[in-house]
Parts: structure tokens; C-alpha cells; sequence
């Protein structure tokens, strides 16, 4: 398999894992300082991404508000061939702290929940003008399952999505695909009694190949070592150290893939 290929099936898994919700009730834990694995009560976090000769790559601007929640993300590329530089996007949220509108750029989403603050149903605008994509999204609670499903702005079912919880409330299992086309991934992962994933596997027709991660962690539950394999054992390791601050958030991290360093910081402002 080319490493090009490696790369995506790599990044796919980090996004499934990312888009995926934590717990059964409330699935907006991606835009939480809990997701993050903040301790403390972070306002305002800045991240600085460097290459390897030192250089910086970009930075991402993060605000939350009282509650834990992201509210604002703005990121500046400092790539100078780069033609799009800039990302925009907003949360906003409702008295219970229920997510109603997401806006990115020029795209917004709009939700509508359950009692829990579970997305029922979603619109996405493309831009201002266009007609909403929508997302229908069913709970069957004795299967810890969640199905979603997607339709085209012309009423076309596009995809559906599958995701199944262990009874802790993390996700085990994922699917997505797309009908009618010989299109889907799968998901799976294995924790430790924190929660942690120690071992995920994904498995994608569209690269026919399958990719296993496994994941090693300190006591604060901070990645330090992580093994990708394919079908064919080639290997590609990221090991991670950290520098922390005197809440314990990390304030800098140095990335090691396979010879490839880079570093990422961090300067976290605190509500009072």
C-alpha cells in the first residue's frame, strides 16, 4: 500500500473517532472542553503548529464558554501558497446548553434535539442561497445504537450511519456507507477501564485495505505511543512527550513520526 493511501485510511480513522459522540445522552462532547481532556476551566486556548525546520504551520484560535463549551474556532494557515488561509466557525447554543446552530465560513448547519440534547435532526447549508442537506438521526437505546441518515438537498437518500455503545457510553462500533454504490467503512474499539481507546480497527473497501491502531497513554490519559498497522504489517509509529502547566493541560507537545518531529504549543487562558 502507498504511504499516500496509508495516510488517508490514517486520517479517516482520527475523524470517525473525532465525529463519533462519547456518551449515550449527550453526544455533543466533540465541541467540549472534556473532549479536549482540559483540566481547569479553559476561556481561551491558542495552538501553534510547527514542521520540522521550525517553521510555523498554522494556528488555531479556541474560545469556550462557562460551561465547557467551544464556542469559536478561527485557523490561520501560514502557508504562503496556500490560496484559503483563513477558517471561521461558530456554536451556538440554547439555555439548556443544547447545540442549535453550527456556522463554518459560509456553510451553517442548524439542529433540532431530544430532551437530552440529542441531534433528532440536522439541516446543513452549503451556502446562504442553497437548499438544506438533512440528517434524520433514530435512538434504540437496548441496542446502545444510533443510526443516521442522510438526505440531498433534492430529497435523495445519500448515506446512512451506524454506531453502537458499550455500556459506559463509548462508542465500539461504526459504519458508514453509502447505498447503492459499493462505498462503506467500518469501525471498531477497544478501551481500558478509563475509557481510552487501546486498539481500533478500520476496515474501507474504497482503499481495500485495513488499518489497526493501537494506542498507549500516561496516568492523565495523554496519548504517548501510537502503532499503525496495515494488512500487509508495515508499521507507522507516533510517540508523543509533553510539557504541562500547573493545572496539568499540556502547554507543549513534541510528535515523532517515524523520524518526522514536529511540535505543537499551547497558551490557555482560565476563567477565574
Amino acid at each position: 500500500m502507498k504511504k499516500a493511501d496509508f495516510s488517508l485510511l490514517i486520517l479517516a480513522v482520527s475523524l470517525v473517532g473525532l465525529n463519533a459522540c462519547r456518551t449515550w445522552k449527550d453526544i455533543s462532547t466533540d465541541n467540549t472542553t472534556a473532549y479536549f481532556q482540559f483540566r481547569g476551566k479553559p476561556e481561551k486556548v491558542i495552538l501553534y503548529r510547527y514542521q520540522q525546520d521550525g517553521e510555523l504551520f498554522d494556528r488555531t484560535i479556541f474560545l469556550f464558554n462557562q460551561n465547557g463549551q467551544l464556542t469559536y474556532k478561527y485557523i490561520k494557515l501560514q502557508q504562503p501558497k496556500t490560496k484559503i488561509k483563513d477558517f471561521t466557525s461558530q456554536w451556538i447554543y440554547d439555555k439548556n446548553g443544547f447545540l442549535l446552530i453550527k456556522l463554518k465560513d459560509n456553510k451553517k448547519e442548524t439542529f433540532v434535539n431530544d430532551r437530552y440534547g440529542r441531534v433528532k435532526k440536522s439541516y446543513f447549508y452549503q451556502h446562504p442561497d442553497s437548499l438544506p442537506q438533512l440528517t434524520k438521526v433514530k435512538y434504540k437505546p437496548k441496542k446502545r445504537m444510533r443510526i443516521s441518515k442522510v438526505y440531498l438537498a433534492d430529497g435523495t437518500y445519500y448515506s446512512k450511519g451506524i454506531s453502537k455503545y458499550d455500556g459506559h457510553g463509548h462508542i465500539v462500533y461504526s459504519q458508514f456507507s453509502i447505498p447503492g454504490y459499493d462505498s462503506i467503512e467500518e469501525t471498531w474499539w477497544e478501551r481500558d477501564a478509563d475509557g481510552n481507546t487501546t486498539r481500533s480497527k478500520m476496515i474501507s473497501n474504497e482503499h481495500t485495505d485495513t488499518v489497526y491502531v493501537y494506542s498507549s497513554y500516561d496516568p492523565n490519559g495523554n496519548v504517548i505511543k501510537e502503532r499503525y498497522v496495515d494488512e500487509a504489517q508495515k508499521e507507522w509509529i507516533k510517540d508523543y512527550a509533553y510539557r504541562f502547566d500547573k493545572v496539568g493541560n499540556w502547554i507543549e507537545r513534541t510528535i515523532d513520526e517515524d523520524g518526522y518531529v514536529r511540535t505543537e504549543q499551547r497558551k490557555i487562558t482560565y476563567y477565574d
